[in-house]
């Protein structure tokens, strides 16, 4: 991931400032992108290691462009606080320490939140340190949220030979009113207030073919009924945000928009592409070729107002 890492947390940088091809049904309809850049084959022994700096870069890029974002990255914690009241975009991403020093580096991380009203998320995964880390999170007032598995794929050896939803068009997002319906449907039943979240920090990505977000959305019939979002990290392609609407579940539209979004990171020349599963879509991607290499856990702390 190549990270910038620094002593201490007095090195903390603020951020003050925004082809076409079928396939069992399915269509991608933009015209060719050009690759972002050409990978190299990652041996079995580092993907847990991938899969996690993948999942913190994501974070640490969002961060430097959001108004108001605060980033400390050193040698023991990189943590996230984009001044949104998000919490998958507020969190520690990357934690290591020794054990002596856990508490004391856990109740400096909470001030930075508190003192910003932020609820935030402390993520786990099998390079944390110490290796009860997990307790000292409890103890220090955070609830456990989730644990999904870290998945990665050989892009060259994907099946795509399974099916999909009929008349599916898949689309990326190039425009502010897109982007609006992309969140909508992603968000499907969210308050006002959520969605309007969601808008001021996505509204701040830029949205063409050389962005390293890159969004999708999945429609039937020209309505939006999927999304996905793809990050071109250093290392991997990461798949994020992949959602469906209730009412076109289990027919086929995860996994059109989840193929379209792969052959994409293949066609930009990556080896890899990485996630993390929820119930709802661990077996389409097992289908696909995702194989597990790790566990990712998730908790929380909430600063009451």
């Amino acid at each position: 991931m190549g990270l910038e890492q620094s002593a201490g947390f007095q090195r903390r940088k603020h951020i003050k400032s925004g082809l076409k091809f079928s396939t069992k049904g399915a269509v991608y309809v933009n015209g060719p992108q050009r690759p972002f850049r050409i990978e190299q084959a990652v041996p079995d022994s580092r993907i847990s290691q991938v899969i996690e700096e993948s999942l913190a870069e994501y974070q640490a890029r969002v961060a430097r462009v959001l108004p108001g974002a605060e980033l400390s990255d050193d040698d023991r914690v990189l943590w996230v606080s984009s001044g949104v009241p998000f919490s998958f975009y507020n969190g520690v991403f990357r934690s290591s320490m020794n054990i002596a020093e856990a508490d004391a580096i856990i109740a400096q991380v909470k001030e930075q939140f508190v003192s910003r009203n932020l609820t935030f998320t402390w993520q786990l995964g099998p390079s944390s340190y110490p290796l009860n880390l997990t307790q000292h999170l409890l103890e220090n007032g955070f609830v456990h949220d989730e644990t999904e598995p870290g998945m990665a794929l050989d892009l060259a050896s994907m099946n795509v030979q399974i099916p999909t939803a009929a008349n599916a068009e898949i689309q990326t997002v190039r425009t502010e009113t897109e982007m609006d319906r992309w969140i909508e449907t992603w968000a499907c039943g969210a308050p006002r207030s959520f969605l309007k979240i969601c808008k001021a920090i996505h509204g701040q990505l830029t949205l063409s073919d050389d962005s390293p977000w890159q969004y999708y959305v999945g429609k039937l019939g020209n309505e939006p009924v999927a999304t996905a979002l793809l990050y071109l990290g250093e290392q991997a392609a990461v798949v994020h945000w992949i959602a469906t609407l209730p009412q076109v579940r289990r027919k086929g539209m995860g996994t059109a928009i989840t193929l379209a979004v792969l052959r994409e990171a293949r066609a930009r020349g990556y080896s890899m592409a990485v996630l993390t599963a929820s119930d709802d879509g661990v077996n389409i991607y097992r289908r696909i070729g995702f194989k597990e290499y790790c566990k990712i856990s998730k908790f929380k702390y909430s600063v009451r107002e």
